[in-house]
């Protein structure tokens, strides 16, 4: 009898604790949902009080998945969003944490980690996302792109949804000038095609397209200043 009591309580307790992993785990992709995100972001600021170091938010957003999931279906959204997620995976250390936040949206935490560091982390994600091609037929892909905006704790904000807000401004920001930059990238193309060859620019706009600088500053009333360059963060810090 003692030994069936105990055996009703192990087992009480696996399936406890294997319903506690399933509340914290996206179905989808394996990783940590949002729930399971709120609470490891509580632990990295008690860590980082104990330390006295800070630890990083990116946020995640992927561009052109929509057309990928509207153009194949389900599936191969489904399938996008699996592969992505270990694609970005497989850029962060064994100690950072990736959680998918929603729809087409991930959030990383990277603990102690420096603004350059985390600038070079967010260009190596950016890389590794848009060179992925997921199969989806016959010689045939579908790809996505990522936007990425990070903040720092504690500079830009101390609670759990200052830090997202503000991980989301510098990921819009980085959204709205690649749109503005491909916009006068086009218009250039337009101006530079001749009457000879409509759908080839000149070699010397080509040129000036791939080696040209662009550069854009936003600030926003809450402090926070984004730069980019050539659609890549540059650097973000909080006016004091």
């Amino acid at each position: 009898t003692i030994s069936l009591i105990a055996a009703d309580a192990i087992l009480k307790s696996v399936q406890h604790a294997e319903t506690e992993i399933y509340a914290l785990t996206d179905p989808m992709t394996a990783l940590p949902n949002a729930r399971s995100l709120q609470k490891q972001f509580d632990k990295e600021v008690a860590r980082a009080s104990r330390a006295g170091k800070g630890f990083q938010v990116l946020v995640l957003d992927l561009d052109g998945f929509k057309l990928v999931n509207d153009t194949f279906g389900h599936k191969v959204g489904d399938r996008m969003l699996k592969e992505v997620s270990r694609v970005i995976k497989e850029q962060l250390r064994e100690y950072d944490f990736l959680a998918r936040y929603g729809g087409d949206e991930f959030v990383a935490l990277v603990p102690e980690t420096g603004s350059s560091d985390v600038l070079e982390l967010c260009r190596r994600i950016e890389a590794s996302v848009s060179e992925f091609l997921l199969p989806v037929g016959p010689d045939a892909y579908a790809k996505v792109g990522v936007s990425l905006g990070a903040a720092s704790y504690p500079n830009h904000g101390e609670t759990f949804d200052q830090m997202i807000i503000a991980a989301d401004k510098a990921m819009y920001a980085t959204k709205a000038f690649r749109k503005e930059r491909k916009a006068r990238l086009d218009e250039k193309l337009r101006q530079s095609e001749s009457p000879a060859s409509a759908d080839q620019p000149s070699e010397p706009v080509k040129k000036e397209l791939s080696t040209k600088t662009d550069q854009v500053n936003f600030t926003f009333e809450d402090g926070l200043v984004v730069e980019l360059d050539e659609s890549h963060i540059v650097s973000y810090s909080a006016v004091n």
